[in-house]
């Protein structure tokens, strides 16, 4: 029963460092912000990136608490969210066009190559290999590896 426990909260804790967010009591804990410094945080990213037809994503709010404590989120969490959708809304432009407007299909391959450059990269993790090979597959014309990385980023 307890190495079951322990299981548990193991789960409950990779969960939460996953998706960058706590049920700490204060966001005053350095490297932790609350859900309107994570929304302006987003909006910030969401604003500097270049979307397909110039219209960035359209975020819901944070959330505000979870069974009653409030919510904190990772610094950086709000950034990457907003790549996330910004590589969603691209790869989603580059496959519904790679077979219909090839220049739309370029600019979309373009602009998905520069995730290199975003918040996102470097919380891939072990994923950057994958995402590169996703992209070299692109660039030859073979969607697999983005359909592969969009059934995981893009839910």
């Amino acid at each position: 029963m307890r190495i079951l426990l322990l299981r548990v909260l193991l789960v409950v804790g990779v969960v939460l460092a996953a998706t960058g967010c706590s049920t700490a009591s204060s966001s005053s804990t350095p490297g932790w912000i609350g859900a309107s410094d994570y929304e302006k945080e987003r909006a910030a990213e969401a604003a500097r990136l270049q979307w397909p037809n110039g219209a960035p994503a359209s975020f819901g709010p944070a959330q505000q608490e979870y069974q009653g404590v409030r919510m904190s989120y990772q610094s950086g969490a709000g950034a990457t969210d907003a790549d996330q959708a910004w590589f969603c809304a691209w790869s989603k432009e580059w496959l519904d066009g790679r077979t219909a407007d090839a220049n739309n299909a370029n600019t979309a391959l373009t602009q998905l190559e520069g995730i290199t450059k975003l918040a996102i990269w470097p919380n891939l993790m072990g994923g950057q290999q994958g995402m590169s090979d996703a992209l070299d597959k692109a660039k030859l014309g073979d969607p697999s590896g983005i359909l592969q990385t969009r059934q995981y980023f893009c839910m």
